[in-house]
């Protein structure tokens, strides 16, 4: 794989940013919700004590964390929730067909689904603050423990369990990655106050310098697909930067709530002052649709339907 730079970043804005920031909504006037194309409006599945943070859907459950750092299990139709394993760290949750995937003691860890015996599948040898699962291989950042000053990015194979260096680079902004997303090609990396950065996946940073720097703002939530990492800021706009170094503004200012991804669009909360909202913009560019007006604190979806939280402990499901 030939390293790509990213000194060349390519700024496009897509047709929200580049005309007058207009957001369709699909609701009526003084309806809080909206009409999802599978019929109805959204379903309340449950109502909790405690408020998810972090949300997952495998189309057959969702699992989230809450403010307790448990990791909780229940039927996407709603039913008897199940606590998966508990405390562990709220910024990281993932599932495949077979593990949920979660940060705990500073660790990568797994859980085979229906069981309640974890694995710890990172090697031990630094502190874990970052993590991502994509095709059959775990990632992770992490502080080495003889070498505090940089950050070590590894992956593992699911299902050999041969672990794998990614690369190690100085940490010059002093502050671990807390975010990670991985990509065909590339790594991403979100740190609590610096911006997005990026290196080749197979090639490491050049030179054996740095990762890329991807705009200025820090990146308060990160996803990623096969081709592309996106960005939500806490205050700012979200934005897609694909394997080529291309990055597009997708919306201007959102706050950033929550966020998820399927194969067409990115799902995203905002919290404007004239209240919360549950949005959609294509993954490509596009208008942001408006979707639910509601505050949403996690967001999960799947092949079927969307599901958010609320501050106040209701999750919701909207067939698409």
């Amino acid at each position: 794989m030939t390293h790509r730079s990213y000194s060349a970043l390519l700024v496009l804005s897509a047709a929200l940013a580049a005309c007058n920031g207009q957001v369709l909504d699909v609701g009526s006037t003084g309806q809080p919700l909206v009409q999802g194309n599978g019929g109805g409006g959204p379903v309340p599945i449950a109502t909790l004590t405690r408020v998810p943070v972090t949300m997952t859907s495998d189309g057959q459950n969702l699992y989230w964390t809450d403010d307790t750092t448990a990791v909780v299990e229940m039927p996407v139709q709603g039913g008897t929730t199940t606590t998966v394993v508990s405390p562990c760290s709220l910024q990281f949750l993932a599932v495949d067909s077979t593990n949920v995937y979660f940060i705990r003691a500073l660790q990568l860890n797994e859980v085979p689904k229906k069981a309640t015996t974890e694995l710890v599948i990172s090697d031990g040898s630094g502190s874990v603050t970052a993590a991502a699962v994509r095709s059959g291989q775990a990632f992770w950042a992490e502080t080495p423990n003889q070498h505090p000053m940089l950050v070590a990015v590894k992956s593992v194979s699911v299902t050999d369990r041969v672990t794998s260096p990614v690369a190690e680079f100085p940490n010059e902004t002093m502050h671990p990655p807390f975010q990670m997303g991985v990509t065909s090609h590339t790594v991403f990396l979100a740190t609590a106050r610096g911006p997005l950065t990026a290196f080749s996946l197979n090639g490491g940073p050049p030179d054996g310098g740095s990762p890329q720097t991807l705009g200025s703002s820090p990146c308060g939530i990160l996803l990623s697909d096969g081709g592309a990492a996106y960005c939500i800021p806490p205050g700012g706009p979200v934005t897609r930067t694909g394997d080529d170094g291309m990055t597009i503004v997708l919306t201007t200012v959102t706050s950033g709530t929550a966020a998820a991804l399927d194969e067409t669009y990115l799902y995203f909360g905002d919290n404007p002052a004239s209240g919360g909202m549950v949005l959609k913009v294509p993954k490509l560019g596009g208008t942001p649709t408006v979707i639910a007006r509601e505050e949403a604190t996690a967001l999960a979806v799947d092949d079927t339907a969307i599901y958010w939280a609320t501050p106040k402990g209701s999750i919701r499901r909207l067939l698409k």
